[in-house]
């Protein structure tokens, strides 16, 4: 592992270490259903307990630049490609995120991962489940109405807190 990437984490010190994305692909046609605004995200997940590290790569990173604090790490400058990804993910204890590539990567590592899902997501995700045939370590949050991300960022940060205490007892 790169070593610019194990000392960008070590200040999370306690604190659960989690990696957040939400865009996919600007590129793809599917990615206005399945992008969520980073705000969104930080308020969602920006809790007692957690540190937010971005994974996230491309036009979205730039949201980074307009949050108010530094409440997010941004690790983009020293993720290269898919093996400093897994670099970084293998550090972190959960990864949260939109659908996108990120999430197979985490998932195949068997890295616990937080998939919010918009109300019809891409065909792999089947459509009432809560996990993955594909990757155990996956959990999807989904939305009942499109358009929606409330409602799973909400159960999301519901799940988020529990970890956060079961940690702690």
């Amino acid at each position: 592992m790169p070593k610019h990437i194990e000392l960008a984490m070590k200040p999370a010190g306690r604190l659960l270490r989690v990696g957040i994305v939400w865009s996919g692909s600007t590129t793809s046609g599917a990615n206005a259903d399945r992008a969520m605004p980073l705000a969104a995200f930080v308020s969602a997940f920006s809790i007692p307990g957690v540190q937010l590290f971005s994974l996230q790569k491309g036009p979205p990173q730039a949201q980074l630049e307009k949050l108010p604090d530094a409440s997010v790490i941004d690790l983009s400058a020293q993720l290269h490609d898919f093996a400093d990804t897994a670099g970084a993910i293998a550090q972190l204890d959960l990864v949260i995120m939109t659908d996108s590539a990120v999430g197979h990567l985490a998932g195949a590592m068997g890295k616990p991962c937080w998939v919010l899902l918009n109300h019809v997501p891409f065909w792999i995700w089947f459509k009432e489940r809560g996990d993955s045939p594909w990757y155990p370590s996956l959990r999807l949050f989904r939305s009942r109405v499109w358009g929606d991300w409330t409602s799973p960022a909400d159960a999301a940060a519901a799940a988020l807190y529990h970890e956060v205490a079961r940690r702690k007892a």
